[in-house]
């Protein structure tokens, strides 16, 4: 490939890095699961690979706990990464 490539897990730490400054708690998050849909390719030009984070609650659980369906895009719109995140709240 003519890019370095961003490793999979790394798309994933930056989503719950969202669900974490959301929820004010590391600890908070109880569950995830991630599918990698497509590679993050890092230019070699000094700022590298940007990327939009956005999710939103779709489901209720019992223990107030909600679940969080999110998607990473690259700035193209491509999806990167789905990922679904489990959430205790206070």
């Amino acid at each position: 490939m003519p890019h370095v490539v961003a490793h999979g897990p790394l798309t994933e730490a930056k989503a719950l890095t969202v669900v974490n400054e959301w929820t004010g708690d590391p600890a908070a998050v109880v569950e995830q699961q991630a599918r990698f849909l497509a590679p993050v390719l890092l230019p070699d030009d000094d700022v590298g690979a940007r990327f939009h984070v956005s999710g939103s609650v779709t489901e209720k659980l019992a223990g107030n706990q909600v679940v969080i369906a999110m998607s990473v895009t690259s700035q193209e719109g491509a999806e990167l990464a789905a990922v679904r995140v489990v959430v205790r709240l206070r």
